[in-house]
């Protein structure tokens, strides 16, 4: 069944012809021989791969229920090849939109890749399936179900790619979900030292809010031990205290989110005002806007005061909202990429698994087919017909 000569063959090829070579000839001269007890007492390798036996054609009705057989299992790879492809399509692939904020060989080239593979496995599958249903569609028409039949029993291989490039673009399809939700559910992490360095706007934010750390815990103040000391008193506290023996970082933010959020939020809109001065614009605009404006310098004077604190407000909320992007995004990015990277190691071992056992059958389905005609016709003549180079089975008996 191989191109190969036969002194080019593996020794354990060799055997398994021999074999299967014995067994016709038991058959031949005796069709009730029972072979189950030779088949137990064969090795496991060669009955994973040598132990197929492929029957008679048999009558025209025996042959067409056959043909039709084959024709319903093309119809369902091509239906789920198609279906695959076009989920692969509108799903993933077509969905994503590079938007420049990320080099593409961070992200955009293997998602493309990954997907790009899976599409073209299944395009291969429908196309495969395909055209061996067309050709046995018109042999049957032409020339019965009989030479359908052998015609579709000589397309044993593309069959059997078809269908493993379903398995396999299954596989890859996966591994594309998986990016792409790490892609659409990982959040903005361009802001965060680990992509973007410490240029990333979370480290630049904990820079700005140290130094106002720095100012606000040297600045004389009341008593913050006193039963008088709210929860902004008890905020300003906590935050000398760690600024005294830490710097901060972008992790602080973390820190103080996982002890607790509300008083993790107070932390932030505390070092947010003191970064944009919020209450020295405040005070500037209170004295130049509440009294009389006489003239026309007093009222743009009191604008600008007024538009300043305004900006000084939005850059608090815009602080406050800031750190709790690098507190939840940088951070817990990370188990969430650690859960998909279990989930994408679990997933493709199974697939890989499903693949490898059908992949196994599929080639001993093919074995079988081969050792079947090779007692018939060349090698090549098998090649010939397999590639549907040949339509021609008349040479063939019906054994």
């Amino acid at each position: 069944f191989s191109l190969k000569p036969f002194w080019l063959q593996p020794a354990w090829i060799q055997r398994g012809l021999a074999t299967m070579e014995a067994r016709d000839a038991k058959l031949c001269s005796s069709h009730e021989t029972d072979l189950s007890s030779e088949y137990m007492e064969e090795g496991w390798f060669r009955r994973a791969f040598f132990a197929q036996q492929i029957d008679d054609i048999g009558t025209d009705e025996t042959a067409k229920a056959k043909y039709d057989d084959y024709q319903q299992f093309l119809s369902v790879l091509m239906t789920v090849a198609t279906l695959l492809m076009g989920f692969i399509l509108t799903g993933t692939l077509l969905s994503y939109n590079y938007t420049g904020q990320l080099r593409r060989q961070d992200f955009a080239n293997g998602f493309d890749l990954v997907t790009c593979v899976a599409v073209i496995l299944s395009a291969a599958s429908v196309i495969l399936a395909l055209l061996v249903s067309i050709r046995g569609s018109v042999i049957f028409r032409n020339r019965g179900a009989v030479q359908a039949l052998r015609a579709m029993r000589h397309s044993t291989c593309s069959i059997g790619i078809s269908e493993l490039s379903t398995y396999v673009s299954i596989n890859f399809f996966f591994l594309s979900v998986l990016m792409y939700i790490s892609w659409s559910q990982r959040g903005p992490t361009e802001i965060c030292e680990k992509v973007r360095g410490p240029q990333a706007d979370c480290p630049d934010l904990a820079g700005q809010f140290n130094d106002a750390a720095a100012y606000l815990c040297h600045t004389p103040k009341p008593n913050m031990t006193g039963v008088e000391c709210d929860k902004a008193c008890v905020a300003v506290r906590e935050i000398c205290e760690y600024q005294a023996n830490k710097v901060f970082e972008e992790r602080t933010f973390l820190v103080w989110s996982v002890a607790n959020d509300a008083d993790a939020l107070i932390k932030l809109g505390i070092l947010a005002e003191r970064h944009c001065r919020q209450d020295e614009m405040d005070g500037v605009a209170s004295r130049l806007c509440d009294r009389t404006l006489v003239t026309a310098q007093d009222m743009t004077a009191c604008a600008s005061a007024n538009v300043a604190a305004q900006h000084a407000e939005a850059c608090v909320d815009d602080g406050v909202h800031l750190g709790t992007l690098c507190a939840y995004v940088c951070y817990h990015s990370i188990d969430f990429e650690a859960a998909l990277s279990r989930w994408a190691i679990g997933g493709t071992a199974i697939l890989s698994l499903l693949v490898l056992f059908c992949g196994m059958r599929i080639l001993q389905q093919c074995a079988a087919t081969f050792r079947h005609h090779s007692s018939q016709t060349s090698s090549i003549a098998m090649l010939g017909r397999e590639l549907g180079l040949d339509d021609n089975f008349d040479t063939e008996s019906d054994e």
